[in-house]
């Protein structure tokens, strides 16, 4: 039984790490850059509304949602130059846009009722 146990154990010790190549990052393991963007976790939004973000850069950008304990999830979805992303989203979610080039975060955007489309500049 003692044996069953351990061998059990050790299967859960070896499995990988359920998080892909777009980790959920915390702010302090970001570029500089972030912290001054990062204005804490996004507040329990309310309704649903749809969003779409346009690149209007020279350089491909990747959105990134701060979820609700302050952690920054990168999307798998890169918007290249006059590119758009749309996604289902909160209102009231904080996002982030990250330089692809660079990886510094060049925009911040807080998810209003109002506004479908947001500039990334």
């Amino acid at each position: 039984m003692k044996a069953i146990l351990a061998l059990l154990a050790a299967g859960l010790i070896a499995q990988p790490a359920p998080v892909t190549a777009q980790e959920i990052m915390e702010i302090r393991n970001m570029d500089g850059s972030c912290s001054g963007l990062y204005r804490g976790p996004s507040p329990s939004g309310s309704e649903i509304t749809k969003v779409t973000f346009v690149n209007n850069r020279t350089d491909l950008v990747w959105p990134a949602w701060i979820n609700l304990a302050g952690f920054v999830s990168v999307v798998p979805e890169k918007i290249p130059p006059g590119g758009k992303y749309s996604t289902y989203t909160r209102v009231g979610y904080r996002w982030m846009m990250i330089d692809g080039s660079n990886w510094h975060c060049v925009q911040h955007i807080t998810i209003e009722g109002e506004t479908g489309t947001y500039m990334i500049q």
